[in-house]
C-alpha cells in the first residue's frame, strides 16, 4: 500500500528534492522544514491551488530567529553493527 495517495515513488523523489532544497537553504542561512503530513485538499483550498495541480508537500522558509545549534549526534556505534545485529 502506498504511503500516500500520490504513490511511493513520487513521494520518494519529492523527499530527495526537498532535502536538497533544505540543504541549499541552510547554506544560505535560511531555516526550513518538510511538511508532508497534511490534508492536501484543504491546503489546496486555502492556498487557491488550481484543481489540475496537486499539493504534495509544504516547505516553510525563512530567516531563523537567533543562532541555531545543531542537535547532538548519536555515536556511530549506536546504529552501525558489523557481522550481526547485537542482542
Amino acid at each position: 500500500m502506498p504511503a500516500s495517495d500520490k504513490g511511493d515513488w513520487l513521494t520518494f523523489d519529492i523527499a530527495l528534492t526537498m532535502q536538497n532544497v533544505a540543504l541549499a537553504a541552510c547554506s544560505l542561512g535560511l531555516a526550513t522544514v518538510h511538511v508532508a503530513l497534511l490534508d492536501a485538499g484543504e491546503v489546496a483550498k486555502v492556498l487557491g491551488v488550481p484543481e489540475n495541480l496537486a499539493v504534495v508537500e509544504l516547505m516553510p522558509l525563512g530567516w531563523p530567529e537567533g543562532e541555531q545549534a545543531a542537535p547532538a549526534r548519536k555515536d556511530i556505534s549506536e546504529f552501525v553493527f558489523y557481522e550481526r545485529y547485537p542482542g
